[in-house]
Parts: C-alpha cells; structure tokens; sequence
C-alpha cells in the first residue's frame, strides 16, 4: 500500500509539473505575442503620424490580430476612414464598440458608436445575386469567400475594384470585376449588385482506349520443355527395350543346345537359361510400350506448343488438333 501511495504521489507530482510547464510555456507565448502586439500598434501610430496611412492601417491590423482590443480597432477604423474605406472603417468600429463594452470601456464606447453612427449613411452596399446556384458552387470576393448567407442581401463595401470568382465541381470557373464609385457630390451613396452567371459544365473526360498487350510466349516454353524431356525419356526406354530384346533373344538360342531332342524338353540349365529370356522378354516389352508412349507423348506436347507463326502474329496460339495412331510394339518369340 506505502508503495502504491508513494507511486501515485509520484505521477501526480509529475502530471502537476507538466500542467505548470505547459500554463508556463502559454504565458510566455501570450506576453511574447502581446509585446509583438504593442510593437506594432506604436509603429502603427508613427506612420499615422508621418501621414502613412496606408502602411499604418497594415500595421493596426497585424497588432489587433495579435491582441485584440477597443483601442486599436478604433486606431484601424480612424485609419480606413482617412483612406476613403468607409465599409472597413465601419466594420472596425463595431467591433471596437462590442469590445469596448464587454471591457467596460465606457470612453471607447462612446467614440466607437459615434463613428458607427456617422459613417451609415456613407456606406456603399453591393448585393451577390446567384439567380441559378448549382451545388457546390464557392464564390469569393477579392480572395474572401461569400458565404451563401450573403447571397441576395446588402453588405457595405469599399470603393475601388474588386474581384468576384465562383467555382463548383464539374463546372468552369468564372471570374469578373465591380468597380464601385462613391460620388462625394452625390446625396445617396451607390447600391451595386452583381449576377453570378450561370456556370458553364466541363466537357466529359475523354475515354482513352488502352489496347490490350498480348504477350508473346518465348518459344522454349514450358510445353516444349516437357515435349523434349518426354521425348528424351522415351528413347532411353526405346533403347533399354532393344538391348534388353536383344539378350533374351541370345539367353533363348543358348537354351536351345540344353534341349536336343525337343526344342520344348529341356535340361535344367536349358530350363534356367529359357526363364532369364523370358524375364528378359518381359522387361524389354515394357520398356518398349513405355518408351513409345513417351516419345508419342513428347511429339504431341512439341506439336501443340504455340508455333513461330502464331508467335509473329502477336497471337497466344491455337493449339492444333493432333491425331495419331500407334500400334503396339512388342517382342516376340517362340520358346
């Protein structure tokens, strides 16, 4: 029991010092993304100040990505709206409001929702239509997609051009541009919209025929192979028979000098020398079928085998019909 107190003592002091290490390493991370943060909204302020409102703005955008607040979105709202970027300064400016409040910000809550309140009626919209929405179908604006939500409603938008893509699967994709001009003159600022046409289908794919590869048998298959091996083996037992034929013929004449009166009335030796003959006889019979078997055999295997005529013509062969008659071979003798 002491042991295993002792063990689970050990494991939670090590699981306790892991969760420490961890909530170290996310603090450091979080100070040093702050630190980037401040770094980056003061140079931010420094290029307001030299009248760079274009690279201020980037800079106020990296910082509140870092570390989001009501202070900088009013600094990146301010600098949108001294580039003409009513839409973007608004929207950062509603932000900074819902921020400023959940912070308890009163100060930057009012600043927010007065700018909020003065640039409504500045703002340009622009609709997305989709009169014929196929499925899949992704629409992006300037690089941001258009969720299907937006479709048929009115969002503010900057003045300048921007670029509208849409693509779905199995369709060609389709891009254009809206240019959107806001007339300082002009009482009412411009209501845009722009139709996504009807995507074109993609042509089906081609079907692209691969022939069939007919592989060519090598000529000493395994067939011949065989064809050669049976042949072979057939011959030595040819062979075998005849010598074997051939010395019962000689044992049979020898027994012949044993029976001198009738070539059926022998002597022993007579008798002996008539039994090796026949035994003689007998093995000389067998090899000889056997061995024509085998030579039939092995001629009928080289005869089926692909020929070189079918093997040019890129075919696997047609085995031919073969029909062969053989006729019993035997030895035969009078004893």
């Amino acid at each position: 029991m002491k042991f295993r107190r002792c063990a689970e003592q050990t494991l939670f002091a090590g699981v306790l010092v892991v969760g420490l290490l961890g909530a170290t390493a996310r603090s450091a991370h979080a100070q040093s993304e702050k630190a980037s943060a401040e770094a980056l909204f003061a140079d931010g302020r420094r290029l307001m100040g030299e009248g760079k409102a274009e690279q201020a703005c980037g800079k106020f955008a990296a910082s509140n990505k870092l570390d989001p607040s009501s202070g900088t979105l009013l600094n990146l709202g301010n600098c949108y709206e001294k580039l003409g970027r009513n839409a973007s300064a608004w929207a950062a400016y509603a932000e900074a409001a819902s921020r400023a409040q959940s912070a308890g910000r009163e100060d930057h809550l009012r600043i927010a929702q007065k700018h909020v309140t003065s640039l409504e009626p500045l703002l340009a919209h622009v609709t997305v239509t989709v009169p014929t929405p196929v499925e899949g179908l992704e629409i992006t604006r300037d690089g941001f997609t258009v969720a299907s939500a937006e479709w048929g409603l009115a969002v503010p938008i900057d003045p300048g051009t921007h670029a509208y893509t849409a693509k779905a699967p199995g369709y060609e994709p389709w891009s254009g541009k809206l240019d959107v001009t806001v007339d300082p003159a002009s009482e009412a600022p411009p209501q845009v919209a722009i139709a996504i046409p009807a995507l074109k289908k993609l042509p089906p794919a081609p079907v692209v025929t691969v022939p069939a590869v007919v592989v060519e048998p090598p000529f000493w298959t395994t067939q011949r192979t065989l064809a050669v091996a049976a042949g072979a083996v057939g011959v030595v037992g040819l062979g075998v028979g005849g010598v074997f034929g051939l010395s019962a013929k000689t044992s049979y004449n020898d027994s012949l000098a044993f029976c001198p009166k009738n070539k059926n009335l022998c002597t022993q030796p007579g008798v002996d020398a008539r039994d090796d003959a026949r035994s003689k006889g007998n093995i000389a019979s067998v090899a000889v079928i056997a061995g024509g078997a085998l030579v039939a055999t092995g001629a009928v295997l080289w005869l089926t085998a692909p020929s070189e005529k079918n093997r040019t013509k890129g075919s696997l062969g047609i085995s031919p019909t073969v029909g062969s008659a053989m006729t019993g071979l035997h030895v035969q003798g009078a004893w």
